[in-house]
């Protein structure tokens, strides 16, 4: 599959890329396969220009190298006009490590352990309200909600505000790949108020949440300026949902595509490893976040391409999941493969996922109280998937349909 220009920049051959692009996005590992062997380092024309690295070798090398690769001028291309820098992500070490702490405390195993029922509950209640229907679409219903609701949970947000945080980190990625920064920035702007109103709250009446840690901590004697626990507070709002959305949105979409896996696992959902290796399979196979963004710091070259300072780079996890070099047949899914779990679906290095064990506990309750309820499920007659652009991967919509228990 070669629709990519070729063109020569520096006296290197490199490919015109664009990931946010609607039809070439729904074919882009075809495209990849082609790209990773003739060009390893791939460049982008659109929003002033970047490159992106292909190989799992080459994109690990970036995202643990932050004295050329940092992280401080923005982790999205394109740029999503948060009104702050993400914190800690958009800092480098050893800055960002205290930060990173103080989110971490609440995303370790044992801290889930406690939020397990709470979470199991949420499931449970939003599948009720809809396995009788004998039809859904499983993004809207199912993957889409639950996640949002969990982040609100530990964050300490009321229910009714949870469609609305929803609807301004959706508005901002529209306008972003829209090119409308007017629209994008407002949105960004509403979400900034909305959180530096909720940290001020908890200030003036600390509660038992993640909110009140953020907006309360302290480091030694210095203060902590408002727009660091901001930035905090917009990082886990945003990173924490929208990620595990689609993780379980591709979940669902690699068991309709693989008919006898589904029928195994519906008959030993109980099995926790098959469980846990089927959700590692589907992170390798479609990595939820394809890509986050560098800027380079100091002249680099990655194979016969040099990179300048100034310069914006795509560090592509999707790509690397799918190189033959790290992984056998990669383009097969494998519930059996031995090294599923070096995936970079949750990044790598200084800056991999804080929310990591969260994401794994929301898929694997998800995935165990759907099959309980509804051990088989196809897609709807009529419905074709989509997969949505740019730096989040997965299906737009799921609509499928199953037997209905008697009313």
């Amino acid at each position: 599959m070669d629709d990519g220009v070729d063109a020569v920049r520096g006296g290197t051959q490199v490919v015109d890329f664009d990931h946010t692009d609607p039809e070439k996005a729904q074919h882009i590992y075809e495209r990849l396969a082609v790209d990773r062997e003739r060009c390893p380092v791939v460049h982008g024309d659109k929003y002033g220009g970047f490159w992106g690295l292909t190989r799992y070798e080459d994109v690990t090398r970036a995202a643990r190298d932050y004295k050329h690769f940092t992280s401080r001028l923005g982790v999205s291309i394109p740029p999503l006009g948060l009104s702050v820098p993400s914190v800690p992500q958009q800092m480098d070490p050893p800055e960002h490590r205290d930060y990173r702490r103080v989110l971490m405390a609440h995303f370790t195993p044992q801290a889930l352990e406690v939020l397990e029922p709470r979470i199991r509950e949420l499931v449970v209640e939003r599948l009720e309200t809809f396995v009788r229907n004998g039809a859904a679409d499983l993004v809207a219903e199912l993957a889409a909600p639950i996640p949002c609701a969990v982040i609100a949970l530990i964050l300490g947000l009321d229910r009714e505000n949870w469609p609305q945080f929803t609807a301004w980190l959706k508005g901002m990625e529209s306008a972003a790949l829209a090119g409308d920064l007017t629209q994008r920035d407002s949105f960004a702007a509403e979400l900034a108020a909305f959180l530096t109103n909720e940290l001020r709250l908890r200030r003036e009446q600390p509660r038992n949440d993640l909110l009140t840690e953020i907006a309360t901590f302290e480091l030694g004697d210095a203060p902590i300026p408002d727009d660091i626990r901001l930035g905090m507070a917009q990082l886990i709002l945003s990173a924490g949902h929208r990620t595990t959305v689609n993780g379980i949105a591709n979940l669902f979409l690699h068991l309709l595509n693989n008919p006898e896996l589904f029928d195994r696992l519906a008959d030993e959902i109980e099995n926790v490893e098959l469980v846990d290796k089927v959700i590692a399979e589907s992170l390798r196979y479609e990595a939820p976040v394809f890509s986050l963004a560098r800027t380079v710091t100091e002249e680099i070259s990655i194979h016969d391409t040099t990179m300048c300072p100034g310069d914006h780079v795509l560090v592509m996890f999707g790509a690397a999941n799918r190189d033959p070099r790290q992984f056998e047949d990669p383009d097969h899914f494998d519930v059996e493969r031995a090294n599923a779990r070096t995936h970079l679906a949750f990044g790598y290095g200084p800056h991999r996922c804080v929310g990591e064990f969260l994401a794994l506990l929301e898929m694997r309750i998800v995935l165990t109280e759907l099959l309980q309820r509804v051990p088989r499920f196809a897609l709807a007659p009529e419905a074709t998937v989509e997969i949505r652009t740019a730096n989040i991967r997965g299906p737009k919509r799921l609509d499928v349909v199953w037997e209905a228990a008697p009313q």
